[in-house]
């Protein structure tokens, strides 16, 4: 897998490789040996915190760095965080929303 990924670097300017669950199959993590960085994909209401904090640990442990996390499933409109004042309480302990 490594040689075939060498032979698309050279061809290709961006590979994008999906793979199973990290905590469920190894393959994320030995294909994240050879990638220059992950972006971890969530699903909405389906993938929790502790989850995707291990998915997160796992690549850091490897020297993995995570380029970026997408939001699948996720609809704004069924969402009871439907008003940036509903996250007030969540951001206040990272940022300082209140003007405190």
């Amino acid at each position: 897998m490594k040689e075939l990924i060498m032979r698309f670097r050279e061809t290709f300017g961006t590979i994008l490789i999906d793979t199973a669950p990290v905590l469920h199959v190894p393959d994320s993590r030995i294909l994240a040996r050879v990638s220059d960085g992950v972006i971890l994909v969530v699903r909405a209401h389906k993938t929790n915190q502790e989850a995707a904090l291990a998915a997160v640990r796992c690549f850091a442990a490897d020297g993995r760095r995570i380029l970026g996390t997408i939001l699948n499933d996720w609809d704004p409109k069924q969402s009871t965080y439907g008003q940036y004042g509903s996250y007030a309480p969540y951001y206040s302990q990272y940022y300082n929303i209140d003007g405190h």
